[in-house]
């Protein structure tokens, strides 16, 4: 896809979501999605499904695009959108999937310090909130 035209689709579609369009939004998402962009972009796209369907109140459909996004990551940036997946499960209330995330995400080799930190953090705090620190 031409980046200028993908650059004015997202933009677009920004619009929408400002707009509260919700649906016109995710079909011009899924426009995109079916294009030829790259993968690292659609995982980004899917993504933005996600925080859309959490903006219409539909959390399965939040979860089923985060997992979609993961999909599309795996091979440059396995983390991203599981590390948005877990805070998506501590806003509703899921402690303990997401700590089984960020658990999981501790044991992977391909994080840096930053990120061991980070997952080490919210590890300790959930662990805490489940009564197993």
């Amino acid at each position: 896809m031409d980046y200028d035209a993908y650059v004015a689709a997202m933009q677009a579609v920004s619009k929408l979501v400002d707009e509260q369009q919700y649906d016109e939004a995710l079909a011009g998402m899924r426009t995109l999605l079916e294009s030829d962009l790259l993968d690292r972009d659609k995982s980004i796209l899917c993504l933005n499904m996600a925080v859309v369907y959490d903006k219409m109140a539909k959390p399965s459909e939040v979860l089923a695009w985060y997992d979609r996004g993961m999909d599309y990551e795996r091979n440059y940036r396995p983390h991203l959108l599981l590390e948005h997946k877990a805070g998506y499960l501590i806003a509703q209330n899921r402690q303990a999937e997401a700590l089984a995330i960020y658990e999981s995400l501790l044991r992977e080799r391909s994080i840096d310090e930053a990120e061991k930190q980070r997952f080490s953090h919210n590890v300790g705090i959930l662990r805490t909130q489940l009564g197993r620190g």
